[in-house]
């Protein structure tokens, strides 16, 4: 949590006064060499972009996360180029280069009015499909699928960002959130099947406009999920292949790509 105004001390953790239980930060905000404005930001890192046009991600805190940002690289590299993932450009001391994205997310996009057309969502579902399909053929597991993850280009293809999940021996501890989580066991990796369980949710939010029970909390989807209580899709032109994502019906997130081909080929010949 960072706070604006407060007399504490920058990037330590502070305990707070009126509940000893909780602590807080005041992050200080900074500016690499280069970075010209900032475009995006998560959780432990910023997206700032850079006079050559091109992105940096850089930590959120000066002088933490750098490792994070080399294991993305190194799953950057494990991948290599392919035109539904956004291509790395390098590691520097101050961050991580990236390709820009110059329309934004899927999730800027669905808040937009006009709302993209179905087929374009139908589109939308089936590039991020190709995107986790290649990687599950990399052996690159995602383990944070979201919208927001989902950058779109200038013809408003998708690119699939933000690495930090595992491959091989690496593993950036990315983490689905609730809505794109796999009931398991805590102990339990993440694996195709949990990627293929958040590309459903990913799909749902994709053709909806919204993400699954959202005027519940957290916890409350996470036991709705747990008893396979998933929400109603039968008016979603692929609600059946959301459905089999979320019921752990699809053992590769080819078969995904292959059911969304034909859905859309269908759909060109009505």
């Amino acid at each position: 949590m960072a706070f604006a105004s407060l007399p504490y001390e920058y990037n330590v953790w502070t305990q707070d006064p009126e509940n000893p239980h909780h602590s807080f930060r005041y992050i200080q905000e900074y500016t690499p060499p280069g970075v010209i404005k900032r475009v995006g930001a998560g959780s432990s890192s910023v997206v700032g972009l850079l006079k050559d046009g091109t992105v940096l991600k850089y930590p959120l805190v000066k002088g933490e996360g750098m490792e994070n940002l080399a294991v993305e690289k190194a799953i950057y590299d494990a991948l290599g180029d392919h035109e539904r993932i956004v291509r790395c450009l390098g590691i520097t001391e101050d961050g991580l280069k990236l390709e820009f994205a110059s329309q934004g997310s899927v999730t800027d996009h669905l808040g937009k009015n006009p709302a993209p057309s179905t087929a374009f969502r139908l589109r939308w579902c089936r590039q991020a499909a190709e995107a986790v399909a290649f990687l599950h053929t990399k052996g690159v597991i995602h383990c944070d699928l979201h919208t927001n993850n989902l950058l779109l280009d200038a013809e408003l293809n998708v690119l699939l960002s933000d690495f930090q999940g595992t491959f091989k021996k690496l593993d950036g501890y990315a983490m689905e959130s609730a809505r794109y989580f796999l009931p398991r066991e805590a102990t339990s990796p993440p694996n195709e099947v949990s990627d293929i369980f958040a590309l459903g949710t990913l799909m749902y939010t994709i053709m909806s406009g919204i993400e699954p029970y959202p005027e519940l909390s957290d916890a409350d989807v996470e036991k709705r999920y747990q008893r396979l209580e998933f929400p109603e899709t039968n008016d979603i032109v692929c609600g059946r292949m959301i459905l089999r994502c979320w019921n752990r019906e699809y053992a590769r997130a080819e078969e995904v790509v292959h059911d969304l081909v034909y859905l859309e080929q269908q759909a060109m010949g009505n």
